[in-house]
């Protein structure tokens, strides 16, 4: 997955700030917080197509599924060089924070909300990226 890898990096570096940039993932994944254990428990994973987009201007995400569509507002990014992921502070179009980390290595997106009393994981797995050209 070294080109997912290479072509977020350029995206987020701004080399391909004229190009929007897709995931299409095939499996999702739900965790729970342990406070004691200081891990996520009771993980379940199932077959769950959907569709990510960050625009050209990489401001904005868009989540797709079979039952709905969310738009997410980029509020800040980074880049994590020791963990190879990019960050994103994000907020929903309902109003909902979250942070997402799109990893490089593992070829996956996740999700932790940031204004829930709650903890807990979604994370999404990369079948495929591309990038288009507008």
């Amino acid at each position: 997955m070294k080109k997912f890898g290479m072509f977020l990096a350029f995206v987020c570096l701004g080399s391909l700030s004229y190009s929007q940039v897709f995931f299409s993932c095939d499996q999702r994944e739900e965790c729970d917080w342990d406070n004691d254990k200081e891990e996520f428990v009771n993980c379940e994973k199932w077959e769950d197509y959907s569709m990510f987009k960050l625009n050209k201007d990489a401001s904005m995400f868009t989540h797709t599924t079979d039952k709905m569509k969310s738009v997410y507002y980029v509020e800040s990014n980074e880049y994590d060089e020791e963990y190879d992921v990019y960050t994103y502070d994000v907020v929903s179009d309902v109003g909902n924070k979250y942070y997402w980390i799109i990893d490089l290595t593992n070829s996956e997106i996740r999700l932790l909300p940031t204004d829930k009393d709650v903890i807990y994981l979604v994370r999404f797995y990369v079948k495929k990226s591309w990038v288009e050209e507008e």
